[in-house]
């Protein structure tokens, strides 16, 4: 089974201005994400998740979001609900930080600057939502809102010394496709093989055009770093 921790307490200080949480202590094996026994777990563990959070619509009302704002790292994450993934995914994810980055570089090197204009025409292709590049990575593929983990890398993983038990951590939680878990994960020390087979057995193969959109979620989280 997947362990996911939970805080036993959290609470406010400086009158509310910063914010604490304690979780239990686990003992976690060297390298234990590694593990290829622990891999199949995490990636069955995080399907059941997936397919298991997308049945209970009691929670999310078949909308995308979260009832509060949560972070990835420092950044806050505009979780306002919405019955469209691909409005949620562009206007409250990709847009902002696609915006931001071209500031940065505009501001720093000029408008003429490459990269720059490599951005301004990343954004004109990609945020809007009637463009060839959406079309052609969304239509006819049917997205039904799961709890992600929001930022599922090997590092936000791990294994109980005794047990050996999959244990993941840390998250950046919302109602989003189960498919950008995935894409994460593939990121700064890539999960194994075996991962990946655990969790299409357990949830299915994966829809078309999935490697493409793979590419587009991790485009996001890059941009915020």
């Amino acid at each position: 089974d997947l362990l996911v921790t939970a805080p036993v307490l959290v609470g406010t200080i400086d009158s509310g201005l910063r914010a604490y949480s304690i979780f239990p202590w686990i003992h976690l094996a060297p390298f234990g994400a590694a593990i290829p026994d622990v891999q199949r777990a995490l990636a069955t563990g995080m399907a059941r998740i997936h397919q298991a959070s997308a049945e209970d619509t009691d929670s999310h009302r078949g909308q995308f979001g979260f009832g509060e704002i949560t972070y990835l790292g420092p950044l806050p994450q505009d979780n306002r609900w919405t019955s469209n993934w691909v409005h949620f995914f562009i206007a409250q994810r990709l847009q902002p930080l696609l915006t931001t980055a071209l500031k940065r570089f505009s501001n720093s090197y000029g408008t003429s600057n490459e990269t720059a204009n490599a951005l301004c025409t990343l954004g004109t292709r990609i945020i809007q939502e009637d463009s060839d590049v959406v079309s052609y990575l969304f239509d006819g593929i049917n997205i039904c809102p799961s709890l992600v983990h929001g930022d599922l890398f090997m590092g936000n993983c791990g294994a109980t010394v005794k047990e050996r038990r999959a244990v993941v951590y840390d998250p950046a939680s919302f109602y989003g496709h189960d498919e950008y878990d995935l894409a994460l994960s593939s990121m700064w020390g890539r999960f194994s093989d075996e991962f990946y087979t655990a969790y299409h057995d357990a949830r299915g193969p994966p829809q078309a055009r999935f490697a493409d959109r793979q590419l587009i979620y991790r485009l996001h989280y890059l941009l915020q770093m």
